[in-house]
């Protein structure tokens, strides 16, 4: 059986995609920093793993026997010091492409609103309307 590793498993998205993929026959391995969320995955079906996006030497050995990876987690929740967004949102994808290179996880797929709209154009008052930005 495949294993995917997700991260924003308990989140809007995850939500919706953890029962997908398990009733696809993939085993679900899913980052969570609480144990609230981690009875929240373990009602979706899968296998929750306590962490953060901070330390890849953790993400890479949770990732260890996935092929393959969903990373769905961001901040998106508003206000705070814009350091806190960078952290979760660029630090912690770069963190999750470098424990997945580790681990030899031979897909990576990275899903939600901000990796969409990017391209230095703010997203105040942003939907789906908006078009794609290219980098």
């Amino acid at each position: 059986m495949r294993t995917v590793f997700v991260t924003g498993g308990s989140g809007f998205l995850g939500r919706a995609m953890i029962p997908a993929l398990v009733a696809g026959g993939y085993q679900i391995r899913a980052l969570c920093r609480t144990e609230v969320a981690a009875q929240t995955l373990t009602a979706l079906g899968a296998t929750p793993v306590i962490g953060d996006l901070s330390n890849v030497d953790a993400l890479a050995g949770m990732m260890i026997g996935a092929t393959h990876v969903v990373h769905a987690a961001a901040r998106m929740e508003q206000g705070g010091p814009a350091a806190d967004y960078y952290a979760d949102n660029v630090f912690g994808t770069k963190n999750m492409l470098s424990a997945s290179k580790r681990a030899g996880v031979q897909r990576f797929v990275s899903i939600g609103a901000a990796m969409c709209l990017v391209g230095g154009r703010p997203s105040i008052d942003a939907d789906e309307s908006w078009p794609l930005q290219q980098l």
